[in-house]
């Protein structure tokens, strides 16, 4: 997501116009929460256009971050703010299925919902959803990393958080765009990161066992992708090692200005997008 406050101030917008359209004798009071899943730099970084929405208008939008990346924890917390009186949602999914279930209730309940960074399965409650399209996304940073490696080669494809709905459409992105080229395969598949630290460790241990087996790789979330970069800045030292090729997704500021020791050559194409 090139910028997040704009979005923000759309989702939370939305909720407020939804209760207005009701006829001014049963108009709801516009009580508006804004759910994060868990604790993730993309989840910050919305927060942050939350509070400028919140800045800009003068309406409170009340801030809630989850325990753990689970549509059980969601709904509890999400349950509790309904119990308090709020009746706008911006929700993360944490599930694209099992989401609609939470969608369901709160709509029955007379609350309006907006999904952002993720969408859930049709049919849903929800009025809506703004996120990017990460299969495409995928599609495109795999295309670029396959170019880059010459149409053939054996890549290391590192996924996320393997609960996040989005993991799914990246993952069959990717894997469709390897099937088109018969000289290029998956080696290595690695999932199940939750922070830069997660990340980092997963993508050594990886590089250390298989390092000879690996030409190239895929990082399609923030934080495998940052981690990826600082190991490769590192590793590019050695020219001997500037043979494996690497396309990050991300928004991170780091891996938007190239080092003097680039993390790939030549220069991997930076693809913006939501979580």
């Amino acid at each position: 997501m090139p910028n997040i406050a704009p979005v923000s101030l759309c989702l939370i917008l939305a909720l407020g116009l939804s209760a207005c359209e009701e006829k001014a004798d049963s108009r709801p009071s516009k009580n508006i929460a804004w759910y994060g899943v868990m604790v993730h730099p993309y989840i910050n970084a919305v927060e942050e256009g939350v509070a400028g929405f919140t800045q800009d208008t003068g309406i409170p939008v009340k801030k809630q971050i989850g325990q753990t990346w689970t549509q059980d924890n969601e709904n509890a917390n999400v349950e509790a703010l309904a119990a308090k009186g709020y009746n706008g949602f911006a929700i993360c999914p944490a599930d694209a299925s099992a989401a609609n279930g939470l969608y369901e209730e709160l709509s029955a309940n007379g609350a309006f919902v907006v999904s952002y960074a993720a969408p859930t399965l049709l049919p849903t409650t929800a009025s809506f959803c703004v996120a990017t399209d990460v299969e495409e996304a995928a599609r495109l940073a795999t295309e670029a990393l396959i170019g880059y490696m010459g149409s053939e080669g054996r890549i290391l494809n590192v996924l996320e958080l393997i609960e996040d709905p989005n993991t799914i459409l990246r993952k069959r992105g990717i894997e469709e765009t390897v099937a088109r080229y018969p000289e290029v395969r998956i080696v290595r598949e690695i999932a199940g990161m939750s922070s830069i630290e997660e990340s980092t460790a997963k993508i050594q241990d990886a590089l250390a066992t298989q390092v000879d087996a690996i030409d190239g790789i895929i990082c399609t979330g923030y934080t495998p992708t940052v981690a990826a970069a600082a190991i490769l800045a590192e590793w590019h030292q050695n020219p001997a090692n500037k043979r494996i090729r690497f396309v990050g997704i991300d928004t991170d500021p780091w891996c938007s200005t190239p080092s003097p020791q680039d993390i790939s050559t030549p220069q991997s194409p930076r693809i913006p997008t939501a979580r």
